[in-house]
């Protein structure tokens, strides 16, 4: 009868830790194919022109954390101009993302490079504040740039 007692006691121990952390857990899922776009302000464009993409946050996979920041693999960023032509590409393979306060970030590397080839540099962390399309490259970091616009596109080293 005790053991039975104390089985029955240690189960319902054991339930009541166990069952709060499968239920966080399945709270913060996974998402594949992540894409979110920023569009250019009313004031930005000219008069008729609405809704209109001016960067994309893209992720292969994103994993929701606990203090509701994202990570995200296969990251790319991309900027475009009025037009709706690519002007900069920022990709990485692993990051971290904010999304109420709109940044990305990452102690590992990544590759930047314009839409037309021209330039592209390669780093080891990064912060990149999306609202104000500022990007800081802290570590390693390698530009090669075309000097004439003539010439076939920039390959990667």
């Amino acid at each position: 009868m005790r053991r039975a007692l104390r089985v029955a006691w240690l189960t319902l121990c054991l339930v009541a830790v166990v069952v709060p952390i499968l239920a966080q857990q399945s709270r913060y899922g996974i998402s594949k194919g992540l894409r979110l776009p920023q569009y250019y302000a009313m004031s930005e464009l000219g008069p008729g022109r609405t809704n209109q993409v001016k960067s994309v946050l893209r992720a292969a996979e994103a994993v929701e954390n606990a203090d509701h920041t994202i990570t995200g693999t296969g990251v790319r960023i991309e900027s475009r101009d009025l037009s709706g032509e690519t002007n900069l590409v920022v990709e990485a393979p692993s990051s971290q993302l904010d999304l109420l306060r709109r940044v990305a970030w990452s102690p590992g590397p990544l590759e930047v490079h314009s839409g037309d080839g021209r330039f592209y540099i390669t780093g080891v962390g990064f912060f990149c504040d999306l609202t104000n399309a500022t990007l800081l490259i802290s570590n390693r970091v390698h530009t090669l740039i075309q000097k004439d616009a003539a010439t076939s596109p920039l390959r990667k080293p």
